[in-house]
């Protein structure tokens, strides 16, 4: 190391101070572009590590994404499982409902017959029953009033009887005497029959006053029989009177019975027309429900085979999945543990770019203020491939300055070396600035 050291102090030594300053600047852009080359190194190392970092990022996300589509895919499998047994449940109670209740409406038809029946016969029995009742009643009236009346009449036969017994005894008895006196007093017959004219006068008066007696008395006793009658017949129209209208009454009830009954019948005759309707299209509904009941059978039984072969599957799949959810879970502890360890690197990378960043000029900047300050929404991604893009030029722009600056310290080299060799003097070499680069004309110098 001495002899180096030496040896560069010894070329400076022999440089001039123009010589120095350019040699001293040429190693300065060695430095610098040494300097560029790093910071280049380290970008593009950091950019290929966050690509890298992008793509576990994405991978991971897929699969977490995957695992949450398959997990909310078994709650939906689980939630339409139980909505379809559910719904069967509900069925079968909809259909035990529908089949009580139709059986409910037929006991109530069966009863409200059996109770009309029964109220048609107890009306019946009813009506009968008050017939026969006032029946009984009329028939007993009218014995009693043709038995008083056959007492009465007897009484006013006895008693014309007897007084027509009278009457002829009475006639006899006079015949009797006439005779009687015709044979004794035959003498006496003019006085006698004189007498006996005016006896019979006196006893025809006797017998007239007598008899317009016994009429007045018979017609007093006809009058008062009437009355009697008349009264017996008040008190029977009086005591029937009620029982009459009653009667009247009832028939009146009866008839509208009856009118109620007919119509009745006809109602009966209509509800059975309509309970034959009913049956026939209860038969064509059980008919129809059996079919029904059938097919829903049919379609329970496929249900079941293909939900007992959909729960070997779904077993199948949920041991699958609760393995390869195990190997997630330990694939998820190493991403975690990788993404720990990234994280730790990602923090030492931005360190790393902060430093780098100190040390940028402002040409190095790959992302420009009115792109930044722009308050308009973009895409992350085209943001990101435009920064990309941009660095991608900016990286190819420093190939080429950093293949045109091989060249020239190429060129430096050759120029330096040439001059070291060949000791010239400074106005030998020639130095242009063009373009920002150097470019070093060599003159030819003669040995010696």
């Amino acid at each position: 190391m001495a002899p180096k050291k030496n040896k560069k102090s010894n070329k400076l030594a022999r440089m001039s101070d123009e010589e120095k300053l350019r040699y001293l600047q040429h190693r300065a852009a060695i430095e610098e572009e040494t300097k560029r080359r790093k910071e280049q190194l380290v970008a593009t190392y950091l950019k290929s590590k966050l690509k890298k970092e992008e793509a576990f990022t994405r991978l991971n996300t897929a699969k977490l994404n995957q695992q949450w589509r398959h997990n909310l895919r078994q709650i939906k499998c689980k939630e339409l499982k139980d909505e379809m047994m559910t719904m069967e449940n509900r069925f079968h109670i909809l259909l035990d409902c529908k089949n009580d209740h139709i059986d409910m409406l037929l006991r109530d038809l069966e009863d409200a017959e059996e109770q009309n029946l029964k109220q048609y016969g107890a009306h019946a029995e009813i009506v009968s029953q008050f017939l026969g009742i006032h029946e009984k009643s009329l028939e007993e009236l009218h014995a009693r009033y043709e038995h008083k009346k056959q007492l009465l009449l007897d009484e006013l036969k006895h008693n014309f009887r007897w007084m027509r017994d009278i009457f002829s005894r009475d006639d006899e008895r006079l015949d009797l005497m006439s005779i009687i006196f015709d044979a004794r007093n035959d003498d006496d017959t003019q006085q006698t029959h004189i007498n006996f004219e005016d006896s019979i006068a006196v006893l025809n008066n006797e017998m007239l006053f007598e008899k317009d007696r016994f009429t007045k008395i018979c017609f007093a006793e006809i009058q008062t029989t009437m009355k009697k009658f008349q009264k017996v017949l008040n008190d029977y129209s009086n005591e029937t009177e009620s029982k009459k209208n009653h009667y009247n009454y009832l028939k009146m009830r009866d008839e509208a019975n009856t009118a109620s009954i007919e119509e009745n019948n006809k109602r009966i005759h209509e509800y059975s027309e309509e309970i034959k309707m009913l049956t026939q299209l209860c038969a064509k509904r059980e008919a129809q429900y059996a079919q029904r009941e059938n097919e829903l059978k049919q379609d329970r039984e496929d249900l079941i085979k293909r939900c007992f072969v959909a729960q070997n599957q779904l077993n199948v799949n949920r041991n699958e999945y609760k393995n390869k959810l195990e190997a997630m879970t330990k694939i998820y502890k190493n991403v975690i543990d990788k993404l720990k360890s990234i994280t730790k690197k990602s923090e030492k990378i931005i360190k790393t770019a902060e430093n780098c960043a100190k040390l940028m000029v402002d040409d190095d900047n790959i992302v420009y203020p009115d792109e930044d300050n722009d308050g308009e929404e973009f895409d992350k991604m085209s943001k990101f491939w435009k920064r990309c893009a941009r660095a991608d030029l900016q990286c190819q722009e420093l190939d080429v300055r950093r293949t045109k600056a091989a060249q020239e310290n190429k060129d430096l080299k050759a120029a330096l070396t040439y001059y070291l060799k060949t000791i010239a003097r400074p106005a030998s070499v020639q130095r242009e600035i063009k373009d920002g680069g150097i470019q070093l004309n060599l003159l030819p110098v003669k040995a010696g």
